[in-house]
């Protein structure tokens, strides 16, 4: 469901069925979503509803009607009550319009306020609800607090730009993934549309800086939480899959040969991992149950 979800959203950004099709088939094989679509937890459906908000939003700006909207509207209201770092994701939405809209008062723009407002008056019981459950205390003895090493701290960032698409315990080609993904990012930089460049840069840089700055300013391990970055990686997907879009439309037969090898390689990459986890969870489950 999810890479329906991220087919409708890139094709949305970037207005390609082939750059779709691409971030979809990556997605299915994600060792990371892989992961936590088995685990009763709410981070696969919190990308889930990030890909729906996100993809709506694009929608409801385009069309400007009041049923675009108000369905934006449930599907923020769903967001924010999946996970509480889901209003870094309406940082990211509320800073996209604005920019977009030239920081006038837009139709849009007021339209999009009128969501968050609802949005967040919607979010108060759940609020009240963590304070009073003492939800909200600060520990400052938890895990992500710890200070970490340097080393371990880019390697941690490392293994876990590498999970998105190859198993991060077994990853020996980390760094040639994280370059394709910081090559995807520059990519965006080429000549692309003005909304999809803004959409991506603001979706990565609210998910990211909120939980990177702390840690690079105090202390901690907030960032190095793969999970926490859920909404970034969703944006990343979209920038790599126009990467790899690109390449194939290219002119030079040499690029468009490279591409396809490159994704190739993913590929094949990605059903080795999936492939080595399920068998790693098969033997979990045979040594906990039948000995």
């Amino acid at each position: 469901m999810k890479s329906t979800e991220l087919y409708w959203l890139c094709s949305e950004l970037f207005e390609s069925r082939e750059t779709g099709l691409i971030a979809a088939l990556l997605l299915s094989l994600s060792s990371f979503h892989l992961v936590y679509a088995q685990e009763a937890r709410p981070y696969s459906l919190w990308a889930l509803l990030v890909m729906v908000s996100s993809a709506l939003l694009m929608v409801a700006m385009r069309r400007t009607d009041v049923p675009s909207w108000s369905a934006y509207c449930v599907a923020l209201i769903l967001t924010l009550y999946t996970q509480l770092l889901s209003v870094f994701v309406a940082l990211a939405h509320l800073l996209f319009c604005l920019i977009t809209e030239r920081f006038h008062l837009s139709r849009n723009v007021r339209s999009f306020l009128v969501c968050l407002g609802i949005a967040f008056v919607t979010l108060v019981p759940w609020i009240v609800a963590g304070v009073s459950c003492g939800g909200f205390e600060n520990s400052s003895d938890h895990f992500t607090a710890l200070k970490v090493s340097p080393a371990r701290f880019s390697s941690s960032w490392s293994n876990n730009l590498c999970w998105l698409y190859l198993c991060h315990r077994d990853c020996s080609y980390s760094g040639l993934v994280v370059a394709l993904e910081i090559g995807a990012l520059l990519s965006l930089l080429l000549p692309v549309a003005k909304k999809t460049r803004i959409f991506l840069f603001a979706l990565i840089s609210c998910s990211v800086l909120p939980l990177l700055i702390p840690d690079l300013v105090c202390g901690g391990q907030r960032s190095t939480v793969a999970r926490y970055l859920t909404p970034a990686l969703v944006g990343l997907s979209a920038a790599v899959a126009s990467l790899f879009s690109r390449g194939l439309s290219a002119r030079h037969k040499a690029v468009r040969y490279t591409t396809v090898a490159c994704l190739l390689f993913l590929l094949i990459g990605q059903g080795q991992s999936c492939w080595l986890y399920i068998q790693k969870s098969f033997q979990f489950f045979f040594l906990a149950y039948w000995q």
